[in-house]
């Protein structure tokens, strides 16, 4: 056989399989191109949602003087508008509200606005009178239900808590730990009230928001009024610190962090699932045949995301290449409510929580000689501390 037979044989072999790779590696390209400038437009989405909660809010206020980072409703609505006004930008084409939104209904099952006490949740819901429509949720609370004690804790992104029991609601900040100084407080009052611990208990919600002093009262009265893992410092809550949470290395988390972090997941992850369920059956009606599911998410990734004021958006089945398709998340954070706090000493000076005077307490509840604890600089100034020349808080 002639070497052009050879060659026209080997060309009649190659020639086809040498164009579908290049059409395959020119699709997956063009998949990979879409990819990233999808994986750009929805963080720049969802960092101008959450932009958007902070400008709606006096930012330097609500630092500065200790005032709550309260998320409504309608601040959410407004902070998932800014969310489909940045689509709507990258997708070349005008915002109109409504109009826009259901748009992108079929590849947006869900956009979480994960505030301080509870969250938001936007998803496509059939409950409307016209059909299927995007809707906000009410506020989803961060709630804990303690089966040995019967008691219901509402969680927050910080110690405040919300407490029910003993058929009352107890609310406040656990700011210290159940200790002497809890004790002093609750001594006042119960002084105060001729030494009856059941009418200084009933009396509590009205006169403090401080819940270490409520907690201590709750269990001198009655130890099954409280779960242990809201006694910071006593016994049965180990030796493990109250105040140190995730990101101390590899120290152990105490355990009302843990539980605080785990129920906060646990209930958006919940929620988010059953959502995204009900998105694929609305999805389908539009003629979609992608599978909607929650992404896997790092743990983390979870821990992350409630460490402050986030939003989380999610966009899967968006048509991408050939017979692939858009499958992401997005997660932006503020730095809102875990400002730090201000460390007083016995010397009258302050420090912020890197500094290395007292970091070991910070961190451990150990060492330096802290003897008072502020939100703000302008609280160990007024009572009477200095500023640290070492870390200029």
């Amino acid at each position: 056989m002639k070497l052009q037979h050879f060659t026209i044989i080997f060309l009649i072999i190659i020639l086809p399989f040498s164009i579908i790779c290049r059409s395959t590696m020119t699709n997956y390209s063009l998949m990979l191109k879409d990819q990233v400038r999808l994986n750009n437009v929805v963080d720049a989405a969802t960092q101008d949602a959450l932009d958007m909660l902070v400008e709606l809010n006096d930012e330097f206020q609500m630092l500065f003087f200790d005032e709550r980072f309260d998320i409504t409703q309608a601040l959410a609505k407004e902070s998932v508008k800014s969310f489909f006004q940045t689509l709507a930008i990258n997708f070349n084409m005008p915002y109109i509200p409504g109009s826009t939104e259901s748009y992108f209904s079929m590849y947006i099952p869900a956009i979480v606005i994960i505030g301080y006490d509870g969250f938001f949740i936007y998803s496509v819901d059939d409950s409307v009178t016209a059909g299927y429509a995007y809707q906000m949720s009410p506020k989803i609370p961060y709630a804990y239900y303690d089966s040995d004690t019967g008691t219901i804790v509402h969680f927050t992104l910080g110690n405040y808590v919300s407490l029910f029991t003993n058929n009352m609601l107890y609310q406040g900040e656990i700011s210290c730990d159940y200790d002497e100084e809890a004790k002093l407080k609750y001594d006042e009052f119960y002084i105060a009230f001729g030494n009856d611990k059941n009418a200084t208990l009933e009396n509590l919600p009205e006169l403090t928001t401080d819940m270490s002093t409520i907690l201590y009262a709750l269990k001198d009265v009655n130890p099954a009024f409280v779960p242990d893992f809201l006694i910071a410092g006593s016994e049965s809550a180990g030796a493990i610190p109250f105040r140190r949470d995730y990101g101390s290395g590899d120290d152990e988390p105490s355990e009302f962090n843990k539980i605080r972090r785990n129920t906060i997941i646990s209930v958006i992850k919940e929620t988010l699932q059953q959502e995204i369920n009900e998105h694929e059956t609305y999805a389908k009606q539009l003629g979609s045949v992608y599978h909607f599911e929650l992404p896997e998410i790092a743990n983390d990734e979870w821990v992350n995301s409630i460490n402050d004021i986030s939003v989380m958006s999610f966009i899967q089945g968006m048509p991408i290449g050939t017979n692939q398709y858009y499958d992401n998340y997005a997660l932006s954070g503020s730095r809102i409510i875990q400002t730090d706090y201000i460390y007083g000493t016995v010397d009258k000076y302050y420090h912020s929580s890197v500094c290395d005077t007292v970091i070991d307490f910070v961190r451990d509840g150990v060492g330096a000689n802290v003897d008072n604890i502020f939100i703000n600089r302008v609280q160990a100034a007024e009572a009477g501390y200095y500023p640290c020349n070492d870390c200029h808080p």
